[in-house]
């Protein structure tokens, strides 16, 4: 004679007296709580210091020289950028 997990889980809910919907809903509620910890724990175990190594050095940075600006501002170009001036002698070779 084969047992249905219905016919279990019914039993169980009558053994302790308690409604089969309050048995789930109790059943329910203690399996998201242990979910919500487990969940909680993965989070605060993330937010630890990470490494971090921090050192200091002197370094050359090529830059690139420009010509002065064009006395004409922008308008031209674009009225949006009126009271800018262009650059148009930039260096193609760094110093």
């Amino acid at each position: 004679m084969c047992i249905s997990k219905v016919n279990i889980f019914h039993a169980k809910a009558n053994s302790i007296n308690l409604p089969t919907r309050t048995y789930m809903n109790i059943r329910l509620k203690t399996v998201f709580k242990f979910i919500s910890i487990i969940l909680a724990g993965f989070t605060l175990a993330g937010c630890g210091d990470p490494v971090v190594e921090l050192k200091e050095e002197v370094r050359k940075i090529k830059t690139y020289p420009f010509s002065d600006p064009n006395p004409i501002p922008m308008l031209v170009k674009d009225s949006r950028l009126y009271p800018y001036h262009s650059f148009d002698g930039y260096s193609h070779e760094g110093k």
